[in-house]
């Protein structure tokens, strides 16, 4: 099979983004969501954060530290 293309045809991403994923625990996919769709789920995080943590994405200065209650990590990393 060539690197690039997906090793199913049931998974929409290549091998190699796999393999990254599986390696870094993170993958970067350019252009997976149109502008309208972005802006919608960017709403939606700033939604959630408002209403779950209490920061206000628009003034992360005075709201920000809620973040770290809504970090696994406890804000560590």
């Amino acid at each position: 099979m060539m690197p690039n293309q997906p090793p199913s045809r049931t998974s929409p991403l290549r091998r190699d983004q796999i393999e990254t994923y599986l390696r870094d625990g993170i993958l970067v996919v350019d252009n997976l969501l149109k502008p309208q769709e972005l802006a919608e789920a960017q709403r939606g995080l700033a939604k959630t954060l408002l209403d779950d943590y209490g920061v206000d994405v628009h003034d992360l200065e005075a709201t920000g530290i809620g973040l770290v209650d809504a970090s696994s990590t406890n804000g560590a990393g």
